[in-house]
């Protein structure tokens, strides 16, 4: 929110504050620790071997940023917002150094036909989140 007197985004108190450092500290302390202590259970999770998708908590971590960034475009702020949101980021970016460092793909035109393939599902993807999103502006809509 803009303060019109101030010109400046709003201010957060200490418990916002917090809400916004630790949980992007702990998401990544916890993933590190975690793979640290038991590396086995990252080879095959229950919901990766399940469905048989690349699911990594980076996706997951975007999926907590996107409902959190929801909730506060709609005005709804408060410390569970914000700390969805930073857990979010902070499962995101656990992830980004490690995939800057993988080796790139060897087979370019299988990269792009994998990629070709998706059009379909990217499209009901993108229509279901706007539809989400039109449903969220219904349910809000005050004017």
């Amino acid at each position: 929110m803009i303060d019109s007197k101030t010109e400046k985004g709003a201010k957060m108190n200490k418990i916002e504050q917090w809400a916004l450092l630790l949980p992007f500290l702990l998401a990544i302390a916890y993933q590190r620790g975690h793979f640290w202590f038991k590396p086995g259970d990252f080879k095959f999770t229950p919901l990766r071997t399940l469905t048989g998708l690349q699911i990594h908590h980076a996706h997951w971590g975007l999926l907590y940023a996107f409902v959190s960034f929801l909730f506060l475009i709609f005005d709804i702020k408060n410390y569970w917002t914000i700390g969805l949101g930073s857990l979010g980021w902070g499962l995101f970016f656990d992830e980004i150094i490690p995939h800057l460092m993988m080796p790139s793909p060897t087979n370019r035109d299988k990269e792009l036909e994998i990629y070709a393939k998706s059009e379909g599902k990217t499209i009901g993807l993108a229509i279901m989140i706007v539809a989400i999103m039109w449903l969220i502006i219904q349910c809000t809509d005050t004017k």
